[in-house]
């Protein structure tokens, strides 16, 4: 009986060295593949990562230029600047300073946005700026920052499509896209 169980016992062994053997060169082989693909899920993964981030910066970049054109309308940035004691043309200097640093805040935001957006964004800042400095053509001396403002507001109001809006609807349409 001894005989027997030693004859089990060493053939069982041989089936287990033989299974543990065969596993090994099955391992072997296959693991380039196992550890290729295991880096094809990673990679995948970390784009996937990688494009979540982007979403989100490209979503804040948007969110600022929309703060950005609203703003940048006149109305907005007149009532931001101080205008007890000051001349029509300081007042026309401080707005436009203003107007430029805001824009110059969120210049790298066009890293995220399309180039239309962007583009859309730029022309209003420079038709914004221009609308302040030809507004004081033809002025006189005498004339008050309190007159200066009304002939903005009243040429915005004349206008039958608010820039501003136009340009927020445009970005609100361009991120969605």
């Amino acid at each position: 009986m001894s005989d027997e169980f030693a004859d089990i016992f060493v053939q069982i062994l041989s089936v287990t060295i033989g299974v543990i053997g065969g596993a090994f060169v099955s391992f072997k082989l296959l693991w380039p593949n196992i550890e290729s693909y295991m880096w094809k899920v990673r990679a995948i993964s970390q784009d996937r990562d990688e494009k979540r981030v982007f979403q989100q910066l490209r979503f804040a970049a948007y969110e600022r230029l929309l703060l950005l054109t609203a703003r940048m309308e006149p109305r907005e940035v007149m009532l931001r600047q101080e205008r007890q004691d000051t001349d029509v043309r300081h007042f026309k200097q401080q707005v436009i300073a203003d107007i430029e640093r805001e824009f110059q805040h969120n210049m790298t935001q066009q890293l995220y946005v399309s180039d239309a957006a962007w583009l859309i964004v730029r022309e209003l800042k420079d038709n914004t700026v221009a609308l302040f400095k030809n507004a004081t053509e033809g002025l006189t001396d005498e004339t008050t920052v309190d007159q200066y403002i009304g002939l903005i507001l009243t040429h915005m109001g004349k206008l039958v499509d608010n820039p501003y809006h136009a340009a927020q609807i445009l970005l609100r349409k361009d991120v969605q896209s």
